[in-house]
């Protein structure tokens, strides 16, 4: 039998063998990181008295703001996606955010401005809000929160730790600037049942002026003994 091989035949040998020998795999663009599923339950206040820890309540109190009950039956159901807290009880506001502009420290000066900066006792109470986008700074419109002359607010500044289920708050001022804050309540009006919620980047500064304790929040799905569990400031 006669074989002949061309050099056709040998170039083609040849590209076989560098190909199988060089085998490029080609994958599809990476996607990002996985967004984390909606997590749903409860918020559990844990104050740095015990005696005030709690849920957050359903409803809001006269002036609109969020405060704390000790009656689990009573506490609100949430769900927690994308930075922002959504209540399953809306009642007129998409969100569960804060609210700046009642009172405010000079400087930094009022809405509009960087108002977690410095010592400055400046707050924002948690309040019915509007959807907000995360990353961008406190914006004007309408909130739940009736005393405050101009209201600034935001609903996208919440981050879930999944080691423990806290809520962390980071206010952002208007220049774009982060600012970690704690959650606090307040007994300036003398509310030593259901006290209303706040955030504020001095927790020492507001206290000093209104009073109240420094609180952490925990999105739960079990019922928890609400004086079981202290924290020191």
């Amino acid at each position: 039998m006669h074989i002949t091989i061309t050099s056709f035949s040998l170039i083609a040998i040849y590209l076989s063998r560098v190909v199988s020998a060089h085998t490029v795999t080609i994958s599809a663009p990476d996607p990002g990181p996985t967004p984390m599923p909606p997590v749903m339950g409860v918020l559990f206040v844990q104050t740095s008295d015990p005696t005030f820890s709690g849920y957050v309540a359903i409803a809001r109190d006269v002036l609109g703001r969020y405060v704390v009950t000790q009656d689990r039956s009573l506490a609100l159901p949430v769900t927690y996606a994308d930075h922002q807290i959504f209540p399953m009880f809306v009642e007129g506001f998409t969100n569960l955010g804060a609210t700046f502009g009642e009172v405010f420290q000079s400087p930094p000066e009022g809405p509009g401005n960087n108002a977690f900066e410095g010592n400055s006792f400046n707050f924002a109470a948690l309040t019915g809000t509007s959807s907000g986008i995360y990353g961008e700074p406190a914006q004007a419109g309408k909130t739940s929160y009736i005393p405050a002359p101009t209201n600034f607010y935001e609903s996208a500044f919440f981050t879930l730790d999944h080691q423990n289920n806290e809520i962390l708050p980071t206010w952002i001022n208007p220049d774009g600037s982060p600012k970690p804050s704690t959650f606090g309540i307040s007994l300036d009006g003398g509310e030593l049942e259901d006290p209303p919620l706040f955030v504020s980047m001095n927790i020492g500064s507001f206290n000093a002026i209104y009073g109240g304790y420094s609180a952490r929040i925990f999105l739960v799905n079990d019922p928890l003994p609400v004086n079981s569990i202290s924290i020191t400031d």
